[in-house]
């Protein structure tokens, strides 16, 4: 198995786009593909990377796409907002202020280089108990550039995102934790019952957090069991 990490527009080294879509990533995937000479492949995107997994569902072709797999990913702003809690609906339900609250909670970490007040942000984040060293790494990087790719990533996916889940064909394989409060399992089942190839499973005791870092390898396994 061999897994590519891929740095969306802003985040990492990747340059941010102005204007971007989420229908925009699947060109970028593929042109990425051929770059490396490879024919077919999966797709998987946790939290927020899930709406991008879906959109390369939806226009990549089938013949390309080995799966295609949401881990705890969000679903599209008609599913509601079931098992969200009041804070979370009321950002949710409010972008300019959630694009505010987003850069202010970021944004003052961006450029610190004290692991205490990245250390803090991994509990905010609900991170405790994982390797820290491993979870500083990966939560600077994204933010190299600062915290523009992350801010427009949030307003992507909570507009029309430019389908319906009934356009995307094919198996798609939904994961969730059954304690998730970011992206709550009601969003995964509401995915479940619009996708025409949906296939949703639950983990008992896993979050947000907790369920690619402890069951990642089974779920690489039952992707890449697909095609």
């Amino acid at each position: 198995m061999r897994v590519i990490g891929v740095d969306r527009p802003g985040m990492g080294l990747s340059t941010f786009q102005r204007g971007r879509t989420l229908l925009d990533w699947p060109d970028d995937v593929l042109q990425l593909m051929d770059g490396l000479g490879i024919e077919r492949f999966s797709v998987l995107g946790g939290s927020a990377g899930g709406a991008y997994a879906l959109a390369c569902a939806r226009v990549i072709e089938r013949g390309r796409l080995r799966g295609v797999g949401v881990v705890s990913g969000y679903a599209p702003p008609g599913s509601g907002l079931g098992g969200l809690s009041p804070k979370e609906r009321f950002l949710l339900g409010n972008p300019s202020v959630m694009r505010a609250v987003m850069y202010w909670r970021v944004g003052r970490f961006v450029h610190s280089r004290n692991d205490k007040v990245w250390r803090d942000m991994a509990r905010e984040m609900g991170y405790e108990g994982n390797d820290i060293a491993g979870v500083l790494e990966s939560l600077r990087e994204p933010f190299k550039q600062g915290v523009n790719g992350y801010v427009h990533d949030g307003v992507l996916i909570n507009k029309e995102w430019g389908f319906e889940l009934e356009e995307v064909k094919g198996k798609v394989r939904l994961w969730y934790g059954d304690e998730d409060e970011n992206t709550p399992i009601e969003m995964g089942k509401w995915m479940e019952e619009r996708l025409s190839g949906g296939s949703l499973k639950t983990f008992e005791g896993e979050d947000h957090f907790s369920l690619l870092t402890k069951r990642g390898e089974r779920i690489l396994k039952e992707l890449v069991s697909d095609g």
